[in-house]
């Protein structure tokens, strides 16, 4: 019996049986035992998302789709894990490729670029950052009252020591984060106020 006639023989649709879509979306990626190269595609329940892999041709289990669109018709409405996902620390894993990805970055609250060895890892680690942010949200910017968010300035802000400088001494680097609306200062409570309500010493003295 010659290779095709085997893969034939021993195709996936005899070996696999036929349980509730949310079970099959559940179960991991398996190649198989043979070593044919189809390309099919899977659901990978930590990402949420249906991803691409080499089939051998024999074997393996239900998670196993002929294209991406059957396989997101199959577990498209699959509920996933995606707090814990996106609270996951960016691994670069031991492998050597070079291949750009991204992951969210639960400290910035932003999808952010890194190269993935292409090996491991985990499932914070997307082919796209459309992906990324649909699965883990856009920046989220939860400022509080008379705040606004910043890129870039989050490090050097005005309070109520510091805020008759003419300028500040702010390293030149960038830090995303919360910082007071225009006109405003910071307390030593950390809350936004006028400069004129600064405790005595520090409020403004102009016109002097």
């Amino acid at each position: 019996m010659n290779f095709l006639a085997l893969c034939t023989c021993i195709s996936n649709s005899e070996f696999l049986s036929a349980p509730s879509s949310n079970s099959i979306c559940l179960q991991p990626k398996e190649e198989g035992p043979c070593f044919a190269l189809f390309l099919r595609y899977y659901y990978n329940k930590e990402t949420g998302q249906c991803e691409r892999f080499t089939y051998g041709g024999c074997g393996g289990n239900n998670n196993n789709f002929e294209t991406q669109e059957d396989c997101e018709a199959a577990c498209g409405s699959v509920p996933t894990p995606t707090t814990s996902v996106c609270k996951l620390e960016k691994v670069v894993g031991p492998c050597r490729a070079n291949i750009p990805r991204f992951f969210y970055n639960k400290s910035t609250k932003r999808c952010q670029k890194f190269i993935y060895g292409g090996c491991t890892g985990n499932g914070n680690n997307f082919e796209t950052k459309e992906r990324c942010e649909a699965v883990c949200g856009k920046t989220k910017r939860p400022c509080c009252i008379n705040e606004r968010f910043s890129r870039c300035n989050a490090h050097c802000q005005r309070n109520c020591s510091n805020h008759e400088l003419p300028s500040l001494p702010c390293p030149r680097i960038c830090v995303s984060g919360c910082v007071c609306k225009k006109g405003l200062v910071r307390d030593s409570n950390g809350d936004c106020i006028s400069p004129r309500n600064c405790p005595s010493g520090t409020s403004p003295t102009l016109g002097n």
